[in-house]
């Protein structure tokens, strides 16, 4: 992975939505679904995931953000990992959002995951909108880098 590899924890529509963005922008992305799901499901959510982020890529080079002959290889830059995988996604990663539902105990697991899996100095970010960071913070190891 390169030193700026983003990970995006949590592959719902916040997730995917950080992943589009920072694709976009030229980065490579690591989708992290941190559901524990069979290889049935996780094989359907990830093709669902990647239709979604091709789906918006398409709506975006219609309305001329981009030429069309770039969505493949922006969509490629995304990987898509089961949670059974997510230590070879968060081992080299830079920045790591986590994108979970606003509940303290969804935070709190997510936070769990990423700082034991994620490289000490990497930037940890949330996406959170209701929960104040000040009560986040603490969830992380080393929390002066969230």
């Amino acid at each position: 992975m390169d030193k700026d590899t983003i990970v995006a924890a949590g592959a719902g529509r916040m997730g995917r939505g950080i992943a589009l963005t920072f694709t976009m922008a030229g980065h490579p992305v690591h989708l992290v679904d941190l559901k524990d799901r069979t290889p049935d499901e996780f094989a359907a959510y990830s093709t669902d995931a990647s239709r979604e982020i091709r789906s918006t890529l398409t709506m975006l080079a219609d309305i001329g953000l981009f030429s069309s002959d770039r969505i493949e290889s922006i969509a490629e830059r995304v990987e898509i990992h089961p949670f059974s995988r997510c230590a070879d996604a968060f081992a080299h990663a830079a920045v790591v959002f986590e994108a979970v539902p606003e509940t303290l105990d969804a935070k709190r697991e997510a936070f769990a995951v990423i700082g034991a899996k994620a490289p000490p100095d990497a930037i940890v970010a949330s996406t959170t909108s209701t929960i104040l960071s000040d009560d986040l913070a603490p969830m992380v190891d080393n929390p002066v880098r969230f």
